[in-house]
C-alpha cells in the first residue's frame, strides 16, 4: 500500500471515529435532555446503543494509532508510542497535498472530541447535582421522622392543628398532614 494511500486511510478513520464521536454525543445529549424534560419514553432505550458507539470509537482509535505508527515508521519518525507519534507530528513531515486533508480530517476529529468531553462533562455535573439534592432530601426526610413528637407542627385534612408533624426543621406550621401512606 503506498504512502498516499495510507495517509488517505488514515483521514477517513479519524473522520469516521470524529462521526462516531458526534453520535455518542447526540445520544447523551438527548438522553440528558429526556432527564430534564421527564420523557420516560426517551429514557427507555437500551444503554446499549451507547456503549457499541463507545466499543466502536475505542476500536477506530486502535486502529488509527496502528496505521499512524506504520506510517511514521515509513517517513522515519520515532515510533516508540502514541505519545511519541501523533498527527500533528506526521503532518509536519508529509508533504503539503497529503498533509491538507489529514489536517482537515484531524481538526473535525478533535472538535468533535470537545464537544463529546463537554457533554459529558455536564451529564457528570448533572447526575452529581441529582445525587446530592436527593441525599439532601433524604437526610432532611430522616431528620422529620425523628422529630415527631418533638412540637413540630402541622394540619390534619380537617384543617385542625397537629402537633408532632412529620416534617423538617419545626417550622412547619401550614403543612397538611394527610394521614395515608
Amino acid at each position: 500500500m503506498s504512502l498516499h494511500d495510507q495517509v488517505e486511510r488514515l483521514g477517513r478513520s479519524l473522520l469516521f471515529a470524529g462521526s462516531l464521536m458526534q453520535k455518542l454525543g447526540d445520544a447523551l445529549r438527548a438522553r440528558r435532555t429526556a432527564w430534564l424534560v421527564v420523557r420516560p419514553s426517551d429514557l427507555e432505550q437500551p444503554l446499549a446503543q451507547l456503549d457499541r458507539l463507545v466499543q466502536e470509537i475505542a476500536a477506530a482509535a486502535q486502529a488509527r494509532d496502528a496505521l499512524l505508527e506504520h506510517i511514521g515508521r515509513q517517513l522515519g519518525l520515532p515510533t516508540g508510542s502514541a505519545a511519541d507519534l501523533d498527527i500533528g507530528k506526521l503532518v509536519a513531515a508529509l508533504p503539503t497535498a497529503l498533509a491538507a486533508p489529514l489536517r482537515r480530517a484531524a481538526t473535525q476529529a478533535t472538535a468533535q472530541a470537545s464537544k463529546l468531553r463537554l457533554e459529558v462533562a455536564v451529564g457528570d455535573r448533572l447526575l452529581q447535582f441529582s445525587r446530592r439534592a436527593h441525599e439532601g432530601f433524604l437526610q432532611r426526610l430522616l431528620h422529620s421522622s425523628r422529630q415527631v413528637g418533638s412540637g413540630a407542627s402541622g394540619y390534619r385534612r380537617d384543617g385542625r392543628a397537629v402537633n408532632g408533624a412529620l416534617v423538617g426543621d419545626g417550622n412547619a406550621a401550614g403543612n397538611l398532614i394527610d394521614g395515608r401512606l
